[in-house]
C-alpha cells in the first residue's frame, strides 16, 4: 500500500533513508527542518510503502506552491524527487515502481507539468541519481519510467589540510555578519530569486539559534 506521510512515519522515514541512501542520508533533523517545516509542504509530498502495515519505502517529492492562485510561474507546475529508497530486504518486489507510479499519477492529476529527480530549487538530498552507486534506482527511472538525462553533477570532496593556499587578491570575503543580512537578502532575491534566499535563511535561523552546524556563508563584497 502506498499512502501519504503521517505524523508517526518520520523516525521509519530517517531509518530507510539511512538504509537506501547511505552516505547522503539525512538526518531526521534535516527532514524535519528542510522538508516538513517548509510552508508548502503536504503529507503527499512524502509517500510511503507499506508492506504487513510497516514502512517498507519512501519517495519524497516535494513542489513549489504558489504565495498566490494568481501566480503561474513554470517552476510552480514543475515536481522534484529529491530522494527515494526501498529497505533492502524488500527490494525487486515492485515497491518503487509503485511509489513512482504513484507520485506520477498525482502529479498528471495536479496538473504538473515536469517531473525532475533532485535539484530542488530550495533544497535537495542528492543532485542526481548516481548511475554506478546507485544503478538500479538509475535504471529504473530511465528504462522503465523514460526519465532522460539532462545534466550531470560531480561529487567532490577534498582534505583541508591538503588544499592550496587561496589567491590573496580580488574582492574582500568574509563571514556574513548579522547586520549583513539585509543587504545579502535583497542580492539573492533581487539576482538569484526568493528560494536561494529561503534556503540561506534556515542555515542563518540555526546558527544564529546556537546549533553546531557545519553550513557557513561566506560573502563577497
Amino acid at each position: 500500500m502506498v499512502r501519504p506521510f503521517r505524523s508517526g512515519d518520520l523516525d521509519a522515514v530517517a531509518a530507510l533513508a539511512r538504509q537506501t541512501l547511505v552516505d547522503d542520508a539525512p538526518s531526521l533533523e534535516r527532514l524535519a527542518r528542510d522538508f516538513l517545516l517548509d510552508p508548502g509542504f503536504k503529507p503527499e509530498d512524502l509517500l510511503i510503502a507499506e508492506r504487513l502495515s510497516r514502512p517498507a519505502g519512501f519517495l519524497l517529492a516535494p513542489r513549489l506552491r504558489p504565495p498566490a492562485p494568481a501566480d503561474d510561474d513554470a517552476k510552480y507546475r514543475t515536481r522534484w524527487i529529491a530522494g527515494f529508497g526501498v529497505h533492502p530486504e524488500l527490494r525487486r518486489q515492485g515497491i518503487a515502481t509503485a511509489l513512482l507510479r504513484r507520485a506520477l499519477d498525482s502529479a498528471a492529476e495536479d496538473g504538473v507539468e515536469r517531473i525532475d529527480v533532485a535539484d530542488f530549487p530550495v533544497r535537495y538530498l542528492l543532485p542526481g541519481i548516481d548511475p554506478v552507486a546507485h544503478a538500479a534506482a538509475h535504471a529504473l527511472l530511465v528504462e522503465r519510467f523514460g526519465f532522460r538525462l539532462r545534466d550531470t553533477v560531480a561529487s567532490m570532496g577534498i582534505d583541508p589540510a591538503k588544499a592550496p593556499e587561496g589567491r590573496q587578491d580580488g574582492p574582500p570575503i568574509r563571514r556574513l555578519e548579522p547586520g549583513e543580512i539585509p543587504v545579502v537578502r535583497d542580492f539573492l532575491c533581487g539576482r538569484f530569486g526568493w528560494d536561494w534566499w529561503l534556503h540561506m535563511a534556515r542555515t542563518l535561523e540555526a546558527r544564529l539559534a546556537g546549533a553546531a552546524i557545519a553550513s557557513d556563508i561566506l560573502v563577497a563584497w
